[in-house]
């Protein structure tokens, strides 16, 4: 019995051992500090756009799920943790996408949980303090977490633990102190608004008042609920109750109240998942059964024996039971004996201590668990690692139940030197083992390659192989690691959608067509006369539509068949962005402008709460030579939400250069920015050119012009240009370098003609070379009046008057508007008619 109040009183471990915890946590997953982004972390971190807090508003995290989507779209995963995301968000204010930040909060964070684990289950439970501090090592060291530590999103599980602990904490001081059930709920709030599993700290509450405030048993329960409990006057409820009812109703209330809203908020509709993220949920009785509780069994076993880990087991990695013969049945089985056994020792023993802290144990390893057993709902995952986290502090917490009572019965100082021994052996063990997972999570390669060497049913671990191989453009390499992927599970859309998108990089456009339409042999058909299908379909699948369509539109002969796939898209899903976007371009290229003009609108409405600026780029091209001012309004558009859209920056100053009252500061800024996103683009610099000759800025135009040779040397316009730049500045040997060189780019361009042969006749006075210049300008252009006058003068420096009128009759001829052409006829026959007269 003293031994009994001693437990009751422990005033759990010192600073100093909680301390060595919390440095245990950190030593064992500080080699993740050098990790980068991984699997999941790519999705919920590198490419939300609620993490880049330039980019959406603070209340978008709270509009949004985790992984960037708003919460109403049909593709939502409608996972709601807002108060993970917003740590991801500070994460980026402090260091951008630069991972190390992102892992060292993981690992803080971590750390500060084992220490917060071990203080309270010391107060919670009646352990003593060196039970509770085995039973934190474990946690600290557990294998089965690296998921949690070494990957970013894991974040969302030890947030998650974290405001769990202390609501249980601040639930305890509410036994002494009501008010602190106001800081209880806002705890289970903020555990639930980081991982959904955080609610079920509730039950762990009431589980806790039950039984270890309370003190009752499961006999006296069971008395009060057949209502042997109650009095006869009033109050009628058990003394204990009453003193427990007003928490408990603030428990049910807050919990109530928290669903309710949590359902209101995904309205009412659970996410879509596919027979391939957790094949058990399509499966027929009894095979579903059977299976959902065989996987019992491998979450007790990756948390006792964290062996052959794997990121993901999905698809085939855990083939379904079908029959009650398999053998695997037997390991469910075990699993309930367990279960089982720990129930009656807590039956027949209902005051013993050791009974209470069994009781707190299964509640938290069972009640956290439940939101992923498929109990309720469906989940997307078969196993998760990293959602054993929380679950694993009641696993941690029998391993230190019995780490003491083994402890308690060993009398002997030798005994208990090996059992420290022994201990500490398997704690080092633990440990090791961390550090070594650790390092599958270097990198997404490293991840993936120790997945397929544990896991070779897996068809996505072989496809995310592939998909390394693919982000270096290694298309050669990825590729068998897609087919590996099919031979895995050959009715997998994604894998053949792979196949063929390798195909096509690697410019076997056959091949990756038919890899594609196998796959669509897969798609759900519709259910004739109704617009619904016969499954639900997974959203990424939809993908398939919109790569065959844009490999069949390389033939222009095909536009209408592309056209086909991506109405079937749409039709599937209305707010399916990347199908409209690609529709409108082909309509574009079927000359349909107005139906493409339609498409862009479509996607502006469906991301009026996003605007992107793509769209009304797209959206503006649409109305390029039919309305330049709107096409001018949506490419300005474009730049607002998009500012640095190369595109809409060049389209947008060309359509300033080229209206009747062009804005010089406008187009001159958007070009200059132009030549800071886009320097090696020499049309840029081109266009700067011409507008300092327009605005009679020579030096300024012959220093881009210059730039737009050093980008390419045989930019023909450029070197026109500087020409006649060169000529107007009398510095002709330099004119005529260039126009040399422009005429070597294009010898038939007749400008270039031209000015050669004004440079040989004004200031070479070379008349002969002038002449073969102008001939052949005149060859290129006959019906120029301007071109065949420039040879007519040739003609009168040279002397030759009779063939100076007769071409300057064919001048006139051709070109009545030009006034100064008869001056010149009249001019050439007074000299012809003086040297007649001389010669008479």
């Amino acid at each position: 019995m003293a031994k009994s109040n001693q437990l009751e009183n422990n005033q759990g471990p010192s600073l100093r051992l909680l301390v060595a915890v919390a440095l245990v946590a950190i030593g064992c997953y500080s080699n993740t500090l050098d990790c980068g982004f991984c699997f999941d972390d790519m999705t919920a971190v590198v490419n939300n756009r609620d993490v880049r807090s330039n980019e959406t508003s603070w209340r978008s995290l709270f509009a949004h799920d985790f992984w960037g989507t708003p919460m109403d779209r049909e593709h939502s995963h409608k996972s709601y943790r807002p108060l993970t995301v917003l740590t991801f968000r500070l994460n980026y204010l402090l260091g951008a996408l630069n991972p190390i930040g992102y892992h060292a909060g993981n690992l803080l964070l971590h750390g500060f949980v084992s220490a917060l684990y071990t203080h309270l289950i010391a107060r919670l439970a009646p352990i003593p303090s060196l039970g509770s501090v085995v039973a934190g090592l474990l946690f600290a060291a557990h294998a089965v977490h690296t998921e949690a530590v070494a990957g970013v999103v894991g974040r969302a599980e030890s947030l998650g633990t974290l405001f769990f602990l202390l609501a249980l904490g601040a639930y305890r001081a509410a036994t002494s102190w009501l008010p602190w059930m106001c800081v209880c709920v806002a705890m289970v709030t903020a555990s639930m608004l980081s991982k959904e599993q955080g609610i079920t700290v509730v039950a762990v509450c009431a589980i806790y008042e039950m039984f270890m405030h309370q003190r009752q048993t499961v006999g006296s329960l069971l008395a009060t609920l057949l209502g042997r409990g109650f009095r006869r006057r009033p109050p009628f409820l058990p003394i204990w109750l009453l003193s427990s009812l007003s928490r408990l109703l603030v428990l049910a209330a807050s919990s109530v109240l928290l669903l309710l809203a949590r359902i209101t908020y995904i309205q009412s509709d659970l996410p879509s998942f596919t027979a391939f993220d957790n094949p058990a949920s399509v499966s027929l009785f009894p095979s579903r059964h059977l299976t959902y509780n065989y996987l019992l069994y491998i979450n007790a076993r990756l948390l006792v024996a964290p062996v052959g880990l794997c990121a993901d087991y999905t698809m085939g990695s855990i083939p379904l039971i079908e029959s009650i013969w398999d053998p695997r049945n037997l390991l469910t089985a075990f699993i309930y004996l367990i279960i089982i056994s720990f129930i009656l020792y807590i039956i027949f023993h209902p005051h013993s201590p050791h009974s209470r802290t069994l009781i707190l144990a299964l509640s938290l390893l069972i009640f956290p668990f439940i939101p992923a057993s498929n109990l309720f709902f469906p989940v997307g995952f078969v196993v998760a690692e990293r959602i054993l986290y929380m679950p694993s502090m009641g696993y941690c917490l029998l391993i230190g139940l019995g780490w003491s009572r083994i402890h308690s019965n060993l009398r002997r100082r030798w005994m208990r030197g090996v059992f420290y021994a022994a201990t500490a052996c398997c704690l080092i063990g633990q440990s090791v083992a961390t550090l070594r997972r650790n390092r599958d999570w270097h990198s997404e390669h490293t991840l993936f390659t120790s997945g397929v060497a544990t896991n070779q049913l897996n068809a996505k671990l072989w496809n995310n192989v592939g998909h390394w191989h693919e982000g270096l453009g290694e298309w050669e390499r990825a590729t068998p690691y897609f087919l590996r992927a099919v031979r895995a599970q050959p009715d997998d859309v994604g894998a053949l959608m792979n196949v063929g998108r390798a195909y096509k990089a690697m410019g076997s456009l056959a091949l990756a067509e038919s890899f594609y339409r196998r796959a669509l042999s897969y798609m759900p058909t519709a259910v004739p006369g109704t617009p619904a299908y016969t499954t639900r379909i997974n959203p990424n699948h939809l993908n398939l539509y919109v790569n065959l369509a844009n490999l069949i539109k390389r033939d222009p002969s095909r536009l209408e068949e592309a056209d086909v796939f991506y109405r079937r898209a749409i039709s599937m899903r209305p707010d399916f962005t990347q199908a409209y976007i690609n529709r409108g371009d082909i309509l574009v290229r079927m000359n349909r402008t107005l139906d493409a003009r339609d498409m862009f609108l479509k996607v502006v409405d469906i991301l009026r709460d996003e605007p992107d600026g793509d769209v009304f780029y797209n959206l503006g091209v649409t109305y390029l030579d039919i309305d330049n001012d709107n096409a001018l309004v949506n490419f300005n558009k474009a730049l607002f939400y998009k500012p640095q859209h190369i595109q809409a920056l060049f389209n947008s100053a060309m359509l300033l250069l080229d209206s009747k009252e062009p804005d010089d500061i406008a187009e001159g800024n958007r070009l200059n920015r132009l030549a800071e996103l886009d320097s090696d683009n020499e049309r840029v610099y081109f266009h700067l050119a011409v507008t300092a000759m327009d605005k009679g800025d020579t030096i300024e135009a012959e220093e881009m012009f210059l730039k737009v040779l050093d980008k390419n040397a045989n930019f023909r316009s450029a070197l026109f240009n500087l020409a006649l730049i060169y000529s107007r500045s009398a510095r002709p040997h330099s004119a005529m370098q260039y126009i040399q060189r422009s005429l070597e780019v294009s010898p038939d361009h007749v400008k270039s003609l031209v000015l050669m042969g004004d440079l040989y006749l004004n200031s070479y006075n070379d008349t002969e070379r002038a002449e073969r210049a102008f001939s052949r300008a005149v060859d290129l252009e006959p019906g120029s009046p301007t071109v065949r006058h420039s040879l007519c003068v040739v003609y009168v420096n040279q002397g030759r008057l009779v063939e100076a009128e007769t071409c300057l009759l064919k001048v006139a001829a051709d070109g009545p508007h030009l006034d100064y052409v008869p001056n010149h006829l009249e001019l050439v026959r007074q000299d012809e008619g003086t040297g007649r007269c001389q010669r008479e």
